[in-house]
């Protein structure tokens, strides 16, 4: 989706950066245009009356019947004791129990559980900046379920 500019906003911009927001509204920059020119035509192209084409809608019974799709998944084992164990996940009432290191067939919504757990680490960039970096809290594989054959029997190799 484009972004709309206002004519206050484009106002204040250089030529550099109205070159990089011609090219984001689609819109081929070349020498011979004015300054004017060009933010005319960036707000023109940015403008309400040219809206995007809509996607179109996703019925929920469409999404309910992807989120229950299965698909192979693989939990590691890490080093520490807690990174050992089992995992237990549960969504909406709907559980599930992962043993680490194992080949399972699990629904793609419980994925979401462990796309979304991270963790925050604080790194010292030089003495005066901190940064702060989210480190995915899990390590594992997803393969897709090809004639229901796990994958460390299938011929295919990623």
């Amino acid at each position: 989706m484009s972004k709309q500019y206002t004519k206050e906003a484009l106002s204040g911009y250089n030529r550099t950066i109205l070159n990089t927001m011609a090219l984001r509204v689609g819109i081929d920059v070349s020498d011979s245009l004015s300054d004017d020119e060009l933010r005319r035509l960036i707000f023109n192209a940015s403008s309400s009356e040219n809206p995007e084409p809509k996607a179109e809608p996703v019925s929920q019974a469409k999404v309910a019947k992807a989120q229950n799709d299965r698909v192979w998944f693989k939990l590691m084992a890490g080093s520490q004791p807690h990174e050992q164990a089992s995992q237990y996940i549960a969504i909406n009432g709907e559980n599930c129990y992962l043993k680490r290191n194992h080949w399972m067939k699990i629904k793609r919504k419980f994925l979401q559980c462990f796309e979304n757990a991270v963790q925050s680490e604080f790194v010292r960039k030089n003495d005066d900046e901190v940064e702060e970096r989210q480190i995915p809290r899990f390590n594992y594989q997803i393969r897709e379920i090809e004639d229901g054959v796990p994958p460390e029997r299938s011929r295919s190799v990623l």
